[in-house]
């Protein structure tokens, strides 16, 4: 899963004459990313199967870099390697206490339980997929909807920088979402009306530097082009479960992967067997975030 900010805090359209980064919350953002926070979840990509997709993803992320450096600031820019750029389709199951920050995996009850007390079948997704078929998502002029037209690529306040865009079927992904929701009590985070494919492609180290009015104006100007010229489309043919530690979804952070394809007989039926076996077995280092990067 791709770790996101609440909506109230990464919605908010702040004017560009105005934008600056909060570097409360971008240290916020940053620790997130870096602390072990266990989950279970479903997502396209991990990497995307579509090389030329991934390709020009990758160069989006190659031209912020280049306006980083051209400010000396590179050094507070952290891209996703391509292998570990995804979209998540729905969180299947997450830490319970999020004040925790070493723990390793989850726990029975977290994979069974929601955070609301609600009992959840994560099996489900499997059934899911066997009959799910191949659909079509887009990034561009004219995807999103008129409310968030202007976040196909942006940097938050937080210093997340997020690509954003929809199904070719505009309703699809809420459709998908209110499945899991109507048919195993698995609850997306952001409701089941969320029609929106969304991935992070970087994140930022917290510095007063970013703060440089120049380098911010340049930096949301390029966006702003963009924006208004990327045009992006993928046919999704499998999926992949994810079960990590951490956030980011960084392969060294991650236990274990399990690869499908749409409208195919699963290679495994019992997910939550699967998942209570590779904890019993992980006996993983623990990982936290650096305090001293803070």
């Amino acid at each position: 899963m791709s770790f996101e900010v609440p909506i109230s805090a990464y919605e908010y359209q702040i004017p560009q004459s105005k934008f600056h980064f909060d570097i409360e919350k971008v240290a916020q953002t940053y620790k997130t990313y870096h602390e072990n926070h266990p989950g279970l979840t479903l997502v396209i990509g991990h990497p995307f199967e579509d090389k030329d997709f991934l390709c020009r993803i990758c160069n989006e992320q190659q031209n912020i870099k280049d306006i980083f450096q051209k400010y000396g600031l590179d050094q507070y820019l952290n891209l996703y390697e391509p292998e570990q750029i995804h979209a998540t389709i729905i969180e299947l199951a997450s830490q319970h206490d999020e004040s925790q920050i070493n723990q390793q995996t989850l726990s029975e009850q977290e994979l069974s339980v929601s955070k609301m007390g609600k009992s959840k079948n994560i099996n489900f997704a499997t059934e899911w997929i066997n009959k799910t078929q191949p659909f079509d998502v887009e990034l561009g002029v004219g995807v999103l909807s008129e409310e968030h037209k202007d976040q196909t690529i942006r940097i938050t306040e937080n210093g997340q920088i997020v690509m954003k865009g929809r199904a070719k079927e505009r309703d699809l992904l809420s459709k998908f979402r209110g499945d899991f929701e109507d048919q195993s009590n698995i609850v997306h985070k952001y409701g089941r009306g969320d029609d929106e494919f969304f991935f992070v492609i970087g994140y930022l180290t917290p510095s007063q530097d970013l703060n440089n009015p120049h380098f911010i104006e340049e930096l949301l100007s390029h966006m702003q082009k963009r924006r208004e010229l990327i045009q992006l489309s993928m046919k999704v043919t499998g999926l992949s479960v994810i079960l990590y530690r951490q956030r980011t979804l960084s392969p060294s952070k991650c236990i274990r992967q399990w690869d499908f394809r749409l409208s195919q007989e699963p290679t495994i039926n019992k997910l939550f067997q699967e998942v209570t076996k590779e904890n019993s077995n992980y006996s993983g280092p623990s990982v936290c975030y650096a305090n001293e990067a803070i």
